[in-house]
């Protein structure tokens, strides 16, 4: 017999939260290709392209200021949360998402430059 005193309504797969709806932005978008379908040449570039950018931006890395460098490494390489890297540092948790910020803004920046420089001793040696 059916209980009609239930006011549940079924569960949707629409996110209901702001935390739902903030995740559900920030996923990335499904791939359209079956799994096994990727091109192996792609995957090949990606990681020539991985492997070369690496030494550049570990540079960027080591010329980040200390404060700015240890909240980086806390939250990316060690992967803590914002609430976890500002425990341990003891500073507020807006000073992490600061200087999180600024890290990434400089390795960009540090990282293009050193690509700059690079690209043009590449291209002197192949005036020689």
């Amino acid at each position: 017999m059916r209980d009609r005193g239930s006011t549940a309504s079924p569960p949707t797969s629409s996110p209901t939260t702001a935390g739902e709806r903030r995740a559900a932005c920030a996923a990335p978008p499904v791939s359209w290709r079956p799994l096994g379908s990727e091109d192996p040449s792609e995957r090949t570039e990606a990681k020539i392209d991985a492997a070369d950018r690496w030494p550049r931006v570990a540079d960027a890395v080591g010329r980040l200021p200390p404060a700015e460098r240890d909240t980086l490494f806390l939250y990316a390489w060690e992967g803590l949360s914002y609430e976890e890297v500002a425990s341990s540092l003891e500073i507020p948790v807006g000073t992490v998402r600061s200087r999180i910020n600024r890290a990434r803004r400089r390795i960009r920046e540090l990282e293009k430059a050193s690509g700059e420089e690079q690209m043009k001793r590449r291209q002197s040696r192949m005036t020689r």
